[in-house]
């Protein structure tokens, strides 16, 4: 998928730094990143509260993390498993993501966690 995401990178005159990590130590700084975007791969990572504090550790004050799972069943049976909208937020909000939304319908759904702002 680097491969990929470089060959893309290329084509399109975007300069990208990619980085291969397990998620668990992600060798960037703190407060480096407004988003963070997990595409149909949240129920593939084993440490998932680990990951998720990662995640937040890099993460600018404000910032989401923004998770993208098959939430319910569909009609065709095929594709990731079902991962509920709940189980996504009580990981977040385990991980110390304050605010919690969940935009879009059915399948569509995107859960999001808020990293807390830092107080004055």
């Amino acid at each position: 998928m680097l491969k990929k995401a470089e060959g893309y990178a290329r084509r399109s005159g975007v300069n990208v730094q990619l980085v291969e990590s397990d998620g668990t130590r992600i060798p960037l700084p703190n407060d480096s990143f407004d988003m963070v975007f997990l595409h149909l791969v949240y129920h593939e990572i084993a440490d998932k509260k680990t990951v998720l504090e990662e995640f937040r550790r890099l993460l600018k004050p404000g910032g989401r993390v923004a998770i993208r799972e098959k939430t319910e069943n569909t009609l065709l049976p095929i594709g990731p498993p079902i991962v509920p909208v709940e189980l996504i937020q009580t990981g977040l909000h385990e991980a110390g993501f304050g605010e919690l939304h969940s935009v879009g319908k059915r399948r569509e759904r995107i859960v999001i966690g808020v990293k807390p702002s830092k107080l004055p």
